[in-house]
């Protein structure tokens, strides 16, 4: 239990140091699809894990951030220092940022949506292998939230600050990763299922998974095998497991009964037959004084007889012993 314990939290100081690593920022023209997930999912917010980032026009240049079921969401590209879509709607139109609210109080947030603008967007949104964040203002309580619109039934991407307290109805936090190709969630199930993991990740889903992902996975699984491989070399010899019997109570009943009437036969009889052999008087007292101790013992401990009825039985016991003494 020990040696699990402290490869698990190797483990995890290993993910730690792996997530450590510098993201590497991305410039797409192209675009790739983020889903979503959450860290604390079954909350009292909306369910969207493996939603995808989408969005819903409510009017010209102006639309909402939405959270989509997976398969449905729309290709985001950097650029720069901000995110967006390369064409607001169709071929013809014009590029569009995300704008985030940064609006409220400063531990209330605003609870309006993300938007897209057909503007810059907000400086500081970044999409790198690692997927969308905002550094300025998410460290380092800060995160993206999926609130509710229940007059629309739908569900929108809003933002909460560092300081600022999520508001209560929505998912959080909420971190969105790269759909590399449109397709993450599959190939990340399979590759916890499969044996050769290391072979999957590069032949099979190398353009699908980001390498710098690949070789955290790899670094982490060889570091913690490392690890176990030298804690079992350490750990003690397995120990033989104690054997319990169990008994019937009836059983233990008779078992008891059998030992009493046998102890009571052998005070009995061996007094008798010992001292029909001994010649000496002395060594005849003796063994008199020795069967009565040895007697009145036994008594005791297998009965629960008082020191008055223990006395009694013994003087009993030694007056039938007297007359084979007196020979």
């Amino acid at each position: 239990m020990i040696i699990k314990t402290l490869i698990t939290a190797t483990g995890l100081a290993l993910a730690a140091t792996a997530a450590t690593i510098p993201a590497r920022s991305i410039d797409s023209s192209a675009g790739v699809r983020l889903w979503a997930n959450s860290t604390y999912p079954g909350g009292v917010g909306p369910e969207v894990q493996g939603f995808e980032l989408s969005y819903a026009p409510t009017d010209d240049c102006l639309a909402d951030v939405l959270l989509v079921p997976a398969g449905q969401g729309t290709p985001f590209r950097a650029n720069n220092n901000t995110v967006g879509v390369a064409h607001f709607a169709g071929e013809d139109s014009p590029p569009a940022g995300m704008v985030i609210p940064l609006g409220g109080t400063a531990t209330v947030p605003i609870g309006g949506p993300v938007q897209l603008k057909c503007s810059a967007g907000t400086p500081g949104v970044v999409l790198t292998d690692k997927g969308l964040d905002y550094p300025e203002e998410t460290r380092p309580n800060g995160s993206f939230m999926a609130c509710r619109d229940r007059a629309r039934d739908r569900v929108f991407l809003s933002f909460y600050r560092a300081g600022q307290r999520p508001l209560y109805g929505c998912t959080v936090p909420l971190k969105f990763y790269i759909d590399w190709q449109g397709g993450y969630l599959a190939p990340a199930s399979r590759v916890t299922r499969e044996s050769d993991r290391e072979t999957l990740i590069f032949r099979e889903f190398d353009v699908k998974f980001d390498v710098l992902f690949a070789v955290n996975i790899l670094y982490i699984e060889s570091k913690t095998l490392r690890l176990k491989k030298k804690l079992l070399r350490l750990a003690p010899p397995h120990h033989r497991r104690v054997a319990f019997v169990r008994f019937e109570q009836q059983s233990i009943s008779i078992t008891v009964n059998l030992v009493t009437i046998g102890t009571a036969i052998a005070f009995l009889v061996g007094p008798i037959v010992a001292l029909s052999f001994t010649p000496s008087p002395t060594t005849k007292l003796v063994m008199i004084s020795t069967f009565a101790i040895a007697f009145a013992s036994n008594i005791g401990l297998i009965t629960t007889a008082k020191r008055a009825e223990i006395s009694a039985a013994t003087v009993a016991c030694v007056t039938h012993l007297k007359p084979l003494g007196d020979h």
